[in-house]
């Protein structure tokens, strides 16, 4: 452990109290025979110092002041040893392992009562009690108080001298302790002058603990007077802004809102400041950590932010009771308003209510959209930790993996693969497609995947006639991700010849060291204009990708050559990735699981997974019209469609029977068949499209006569004959009249 100029001075300054006012009293002997041996560091044998270090597991840079050997055969493994930093003890030397170590920085105060010493912390709670007899040799009961009083003071000393507190040999006190004295009163205003004083004889982490605290409570203090000033002026949530009142109030605010920023941005310096301090040997209780996570809570301004220092604070009981209450009740608030947000959207895409969800307001749609969870920044929002409940998630605090949910309590918008989410496991934000998480198992392999099919669904889409899988990295399979395509090939696509060739010089069983001697070619016939597939999300987030389509749509692009990676799909660096593996380790700890080998294996990227693929496209020109052609495109998505599309479908056609429009009557029992079929809006807004007449160029034509005439009035039995007649001349099926004139 490197010690800084701090932490050193005050060891000596530990050493140079003992000499002076405890060597003469631990002596070798005494008139009376009863003080124990005091053994000078120097003095000390190297056989000794080292069994001591070894049997008592004392750091080489800790000086040995004090022995007490009280084993049978003084074999130096059973006593009491005082150092420059600790206390140590072994009560049994048949239980090696229970070393108890008593560190001078963590002891608030020492009492002697009867034949004990006791050890309280700077809370007030008892760590741990030793018998005076411990310290003394041949010591009977009537003296063993009398010399318990004084060591207890002395020690009390020694802790108050290593935490930097003590005052002078005159009897004055330091700023720290004046500061602390200050704080314990109430009285934060004097606290932080002290403090502010004495800056440099605090640690970082205690200073900046300590002033933040000030100005917490002082911001709390004000508030309770801004509640009073309202009550007296009569402000309420009704009172017009412009009121003079607020005026009156305003200076109160402002001076409240100062000091919970000022609280805030100390009490983050304090957590700042932790690893550099505990590197260097300060102490830091859970307790203390928990209070400064709880007062976070309390002055940051982020519903989000106030949350995870919440879900910190509940490590402690102390605060369990009051955080588990404030949590529950932000956690609700958050989520609230994430699912408000989603489900204003679900209904206004689905027109139930366009009056209060209308999807044509940009403005509404957009605050719709910012309330999403989604809508937080990717890197920020790219892992998230599901617990089975808040015993297991409290205390897991780490910046690393921020975003923490229990099973019971996540948004509506995230989406997980069939079996998930599961409790106490830890997913990755799908960077294409916006609330959709998986497992952090297998997250890397997956998204390659995910993102080989999209392309292959992009190039087929755009009118592909050839596309080749070259390896070049890793073992991939080609046959083997594609296979899981969700790409559907009937109707606009009709595959015309689909081979794999192998470079044959090895086995099937060697195929991972093949790399780039394995290539998968398929070919296919494309009838439909190029267009975008819906379904594609990669393109939203891959520059090269759209710069193809843009290509081939505008430029007639012929032929393309694209390089996937698992190394791209997958966006963390590794020290981030290291610090994640780090924060789940803890959290899995927490919730008594042990970190598998599964796991680990999660967290390492040991091979790339790398494709070529090259497209070669049919040109524009060869494309065939495809109006005319909406009964047959309809019959290919029926021999689609699974048993639940297939009800909606039919319960459509049932309300479009008797018009061309679907009534809102008719629309709320659709949106109601939707959900219980867990059908989502777009897959039924597609259902719906494939029922919409499609006209040809002579359909047109008749429904504009039509119209004509039904615009001149009542189409009576004159004007049915003309209109009979006209759709003779264009060919149009009686049956299909009926379809066209809904439409008018």
């Amino acid at each position: 452990m490197m010690e800084n100029d701090k932490y050193k001075a005050r060891k000596v300054q530990v050493c140079e109290y003992f000499s002076e006012h405890l060597s003469d009293w631990f002596r070798e002997t005494t008139d009376s025979g009863d003080c124990s041996t005091f053994v000078q560091h120097q003095a000390m044998g190297n056989v000794r110092i080292a069994s001591y270090r070894k049997n008592f597991r004392i750091p080489q840079d800790e000086k040995i002041l004090f022995t007490r050997d009280t084993s049978w055969a003084n074999n130096n493994n059973q006593g009491t040893v005082i150092t420059d930093v600790a206390i140590y003890d072994i009560w049994d030397n048949d239980y090696p392992d229970s070393i108890e170590r008593i560190e001078w920085e963590k002891i608030g105060e020492v009492i002697c009562n009867a034949r004990g010493l006791y050890f309280y912390n700077m809370e007030g709670d008892e760590m741990t009690w030793l018998l005076v007899a411990n310290f003394f040799k041949d010591i009977d009961a009537e003296k063993e108080e009398k010399y318990g009083k004084e060591l207890a003071k002395h020690f009390n000393t020694m802790a108050k001298l290593f935490r930097g507190i003590y005052g002078s040999e005159s009897g004055e006190s330091t700023y720290t302790e004046m500061a602390l004295e200050a704080f314990g009163n109430e009285d934060y205003e004097q606290a932080l002058k002290y403090a502010q004083a004495g800056k440099d004889d605090f640690w970082q982490f205690h200073y900046y603990r300590l002033c933040g605290l000030c100005h917490s409570f002082i911001a709390d203090e004000l508030k309770e007077k801004m509640d009073k000033q309202k009550e007296i002026l009569g402000i309420d949530e009704e009172t017009d802004a412009e009121d003079p009142r607020w005026l009156e109030w305003g200076p109160l605010f402002e001076e409240w809102s100062k000091e919970k920023k000022q609280a805030y941005t100390l009490l983050r310096q304090c957590l700042k400041s932790m690893d550099n301090d505990l590197k260097d040997g300060c102490s830091i209780d859970k307790t203390v950590l928990a209070e400064v996570y709880l007062h976070l809570g309390d002055v940051c301004e982020s519903d989000e932010e106030k949350r995870r220092y919440l879900i910190a604070s509940l490590s402690a009981e102390e605060y369990q009771g009051f955080s588990i209450e404030a949590y529950e009740e932000v956690t609700k608030k958050l989520i609230d308003n994430y699912d408000d947000g989603y489900d204003s959207i679900n209904k206004a895409l689905s027109g139930v209510d366009p009056v209060h969800y209308p999807k044509d307001n940009e403005r509404f749609m957009k605050i719709c959209q910012s309330q999403l969870f989604s809508n937080v920044d990717y890197h920020e929002r790219q892992f998230i930790y599901i617990a089975k409940d808040i015993d297991v998630l409290a205390g897991c605090y780490d910046e690393s993996i921020p975003w923490l949910f229990t099973i019971k309590q996540l948004p509506k918008e995230l989406q997980f693969p069939v079996g998930h989410p599961q409790p106490n496991s830890l997913y990755y934000a799908h960077p294409a497609r916006r609330g959709y998480y998986m497992p952090i198992e297998g997250a890397d392999e997956n998204l390659f995947n995910d993102k080989v099919q999209d392309f292959y669904r992009l190039a087929q889409g755009l009118g592909a006639t050839e596309i080749s899988f070259r390896l070049v990295k890793g073992h991939a399979d080609a046959e083997t991700i594609l296979s899981g395509k969700k790409i559907e090939i009937s109707g606009d696509y009709k595959v015309i010849g689909g081979s794999v060739e192998y470079d044959d010089k090895h086995s099937q069983n060697s195929k991972s060291t093949m790399h780039s001697e394995y290539q998968k070619v398929e070919h296919f016939n494309p009838t439909k204009t190029p267009y975008i597939p819906e379904d594609v999300h990669w393109l939203s987030v891959d520059d090269e990708w759209q710069r193809l389509v843009k290509m081939r749509m505008e430029g007639n692009m012929l032929t393309h050559r694209v390089q996937i990676s698992s190394k791209q799909t997958m966006d963390v660096s590794e020290s981030r990735m290291d610090m994640v593996k780090a924060a789940f380790k803890s959290f899995v700890a927490k919730a008594n699981m042990s970190f598998s080998r599964q796991m680990e294996k999660s967290f390492s990227r040991e091979e790339e997974m790398e494709y070529e693929i090259s497209v070669t496209f049919k040109p524009l020109n060869e494309f065939e019209s495809m109006e005319g052609k909406a009964e047959k495109q309809v019959m290919n998505t029926n021999n689609k469609l699974s048993s639940a599309e297939q009800q909606y479908l039919d319960a459509v056609k049932e309300c479009l029977e008797d018009g061309a429009e679907i009534t809102p009557r008719d629309r709320r029992m659709l949106e109601r068949i939707r959900t219980s079929l867990s059908i989502s809006v777009e897959r039924a807004k597609e259902l719906e499209a494939t029922l919409a007449p499609q006209l040809t160029d002579d359909e047109k034509e008749y429904l504009e006569m039509y119209r004509d005439f039904k615009e001149d009035g009542e189409i009576g039995e004159k004007e049915r004959r003309k209109l009979d007649r006209f759709a003779g001349v264009l060919n149009i099926p009686a049956e299909r009249i009926k379809d066209i004139e809904r439409m008018a």
